[in-house]
């Protein structure tokens, strides 16, 4: 009997195992989703153009002083870096509810700017001071493919 006691809580034990984990899949939230699909899109505009794609993580800062949306905001950003750095640029913005400021993600072809040290989500003032280092890693990747396109084509 004892063991029979023993498979039935080992049982259990895994019935609610399997439920918490059905219920941690479910909590993924609109928020989650739209955080990916931004990053995918990011990435494969960066990898496919090799262009910079932004992702834009909205906070409660806007509307503000100086733009009336965050779309206003990614339309200005765009410009500035295609026609300052003559860099093809796109932005993804996703909502970011209940942060008070706004980050921005930079993707770089492959690579995600700042990932290696943990700034990969840089405020707006720290995206815009980082912005020739940005443009900067960016062409390399692109010359780094390129001289592999071209070795291996």
């Amino acid at each position: 009997m004892i063991h029979a006691r023993v498979l039935v809580v080992m049982i259990a034990s895994l019935l609610v195992s399997a439920a918490a984990g059905f219920a941690q899949q479910a909590a993924l939230t609109s928020e989650h989703r739209a955080l990916r699909a931004a990053s995918d899109a990011a990435d494969r505009y960066a990898q496919n153009t090799f262009g910079l794609g932004i992702v834009i993580h909205v906070g409660e800062d806007f509307p503000n002083a100086h733009f009336e949306s965050a779309e206003q905001f990614a339309d200005v950003l765009v410009q500035l870096i295609t026609g300052k750095y003559a860099t093809p640029a796109k932005a993804f913005l996703r909502p970011n509810p209940g942060t008070p400021v706004t980050g921005l993600t930079f993707h770089t072809g492959p690579l995600i700017h700042g990932s290696e040290n943990g700034t990969e989500v840089k405020s707006i003032s720290q995206s815009l001071t980082a912005l020739p280092e940005i443009i900067k890693a960016l062409r390399l990747v692109k010359e780094m493919a390129d001289g592999f396109s071209e070795t291996n084509g």
